[in-house]
């Protein structure tokens, strides 16, 4: 028979040899998964003794994860930098902080397609075809959409200077920033009662609907449910959708 305090300490024993056991092949498994990281830092390594310029450590780094996602072979699998996550998320989801307002270059500078219905743009009055020429006191000359984009997102209710050519005439309007989700889905023409509004039967003697999908979002299966269910699309009443 065993005493008590030998079973205890057969016990203890038993329980430092297996943390002892399990530590071990924690550190084996960590020590395997540093030796993946060998060859990488060996060209980095060398890249920095060797290159005739200083390399750049941060695309260095951005170049080795988006190689590591790009070799999955998975499109439905990418690597967003920190500093394009915003815009990731404004194209995913519909939802960002800004003007609201469809942009594009037009012989180099910024111009508004459309204003976005009732945000901070469309309430401001800018018009389609108005050329941005300043963002807060930038020349958005020969800046990309996305540069230009960079400085028109921000926080909610902060200020955004623009100054705005229409026709010739320099204006300048202060603009203040909010959430702004934009809509998925459009129809055939604006509600000439409700500008803000679309009108999905291309007339209401065919009862023929059209529909049109901007951008795939979380939300666009319910709007689209939405504006069938408008036009009477629950009851049988269309007969034909574009």
């Amino acid at each position: 028979m065993f005493s008590r305090s030998r079973l205890w300490f057969d016990i203890a024993l038993l329980t430092i040899l297996a943390g002892a056991v399990l530590g071990s092949a924690v550190a084996l498994t960590r020590k395997n998964d540093y030796r993946f990281f060998d060859p990488i830092l060996d060209s980095r390594l060398l890249l920095s003794r060797h290159f005739r310029d200083t390399p750049d450590d941060k695309k260095m780094q951005d170049g080795a994860i988006k190689g590591m996602v790009e070799a999955m072979d998975d499109p439905y699998t990418v690597y967003v930098p920190a500093a394009e996550k915003r815009g990731f998320e404004k194209d995913l989801t519909g939802k960002y902080v800004g003007i609201g307002a469809s942009v594009n270059l037009v012989e180099g500078w910024l111009t508004i397609v459309s204003p976005l219905e009732d945000s901070p743009a469309y309430k401001s009055g800018i018009m389609p075809d108005d050329r941005v020429v300043e963002i807060n006191g930038q020349s958005t000359k020969g800046k990309s959409v996305e540069d230009c984009i960079a400085l028109l997102l921000g926080e909610p209710d902060t200020k955004v200077n623009l100054t705005i050519e229409r026709k010739g005439v320099k204006i300048p309007m202060e603009i203040t920033r909010a959430h702004i989700k934009t809509r998925s889905l459009k129809g055939f023409h604006r509600d000439p009662n409700n500008p803000e509004a679309w009108t999905y039967l291309i007339d209401s003697q065919s009862k023929i609907a059209y529909l049109r999908l901007t951008q795939f979002t979380p939300e666009c299966g319910e709007e689209m449910a939405r504006a069938l269910t408008s036009i009477g699309a629950d009851k049988g009443d269309l007969k034909g959708l574009v």
